[in-house]
């Protein structure tokens, strides 16, 4: 069991297709958690296991995964994009204490709305 003290919870967080799964199967792989990479397209990321996220390559619910860093045991929650499921991204952000945003660079207009309302839920 990991001590208190050595607990960290973070949620990944962004708009849409801007990788949020993809970055956790990524911590997942680095830490030796997983043993493979997965990824969206294929159907083969950890987070998003339900036949409906795979189908629709979206996270449709806030997943928690963890992974185990320099002696310390980070709890990743990852969090849907879209408005649709925006509910479970709010909720998790009550609950962390921390968020990593994640924001697409290919967006012409930077973080979305979406991505905008939530943040603010932090606080």
């Amino acid at each position: 069991m990991t001590e208190p003290g050595k607990l960290r919870n973070v949620a990944v967080a962004g708009h849409r297709g801007t990788g949020k799964t993809s970055l956790v199967e990524a911590m997942l792989f680095q830490s030796g958690a997983t043993n493979r990479l997965g990824t969206v397209e294929q159907g083969t990321t950890v987070s998003d296991w339900e036949e409906d996220e795979q189908r629709r390559q979206m996270s449709l619910a806030a997943t928690l995964c963890h992974v185990d860093w320099q002696e310390r045991r980070i709890n990743l929650i990852d969090t849907p994009g879209d408005a649709g499921f925006q509910g479970d991204t709010i909720a998790a952000l009550r609950v962390v204490e921390g968020v990593v945003v994640v924001v697409s660079c290919n967006s012409p207009t930077g973080a979305s709305p979406c991505t905008c309302r939530s943040v603010p839920s932090t606080r």
